[in-house]
C-alpha cells in the first residue's frame, strides 16, 4: 500500500485529497504544498496540520492565481491570527475582508475552472496530432483511389 510506504520513508512525496488531509496522522512532514487554494480556511488547517507536529517546525506553500484572491483571504487570516505571517506579500498583510457568506456559497457552488494540465510536452501533442492527420489523409486517398472520387466526408478526425 502507496501510505505504508510513505510511512516507511520508501516514498518521500505524497499527493493527497483533502479527505487525506483530516484523517490520516504523518509523523516528521516537514512540508505541504497546496497545488490549490483550499475552499476554507477549516480546510487549510487540516492540510497544514500534517506538518509541525509535535512541536517541531513546518512550512506550508499554496499556489494560487488572480482567480484564486477571493480564496486565498481566509488562507491569509489564518495565517495572521496564528501569527505566521513570514513569506506573505505586502498586499497580503494589508487588511482583507472576511468573505460573505453569500461569496463562501458562490465558490462552493462554482469552482473556479481551470484548464486542464498535461504532463505531455507541446512539441510532442503536436507530432502526435499530426501524425494523426497524415493517418486520415492516407485514408482518404486510399478510398479515393479504390472508389475514383473523393470522398472526405466519410472519414474525420477525432481528437
Amino acid at each position: 500500500m502507496i501510505i505504508e510506504r510513505f510511512k516507511k520513508g520508501e516514498i518521500w512525496c505524497l499527493i493527497c485529497t483533502d479527505v487525506l488531509a483530516r484523517g490520516i496522522d504523518f509523523k516528521g512532514i516537514n512540508l505541504v504544498i497546496n497545488y490549490d487554494v483550499p475552499l476554507s480556511a477549516q480546510a487549510y488547517v487540516h492540510r497544514i496540520g500534517r506538518t509541525g507536529r509535535g512541536g517541531r517546525t513546518g512550512s506550508a506553500v499554496t499556489f494560487y492565481t488572480k482567480e484564486d484572491v477571493n480564496l486565498i483571504k481566509s488562507v491569509v487570516n489564518v495565517m495572521k491570527q496564528s501569527g505566521s505571517t513570514d513569506g506573505l506579500a505586502q498586499w497580503m498583510t494589508s487588511d482583507l475582508s472576511k468573505l460573505s457568506k453569500n461569496e463562501k456559497k458562490n465558490l462552493k457552488r462554482k469552482p473556479i475552472e481551470r484548464k486542464q494540465i498535461s504532463t505531455v510536452p507541446g512539441v510532442i501533442r503536436k507530432k502526435r496530432k499530426m501524425r494523426k492527420e497524415m493517418i486520415v489523409a492516407s485514408k482518404k486517398r486510399t478510398i479515393e483511389e479504390k472508389t475514383g472520387k473523393k470522398e472526405s466526408s466519410q472519414i474525420e478526425t477525432s481528437e
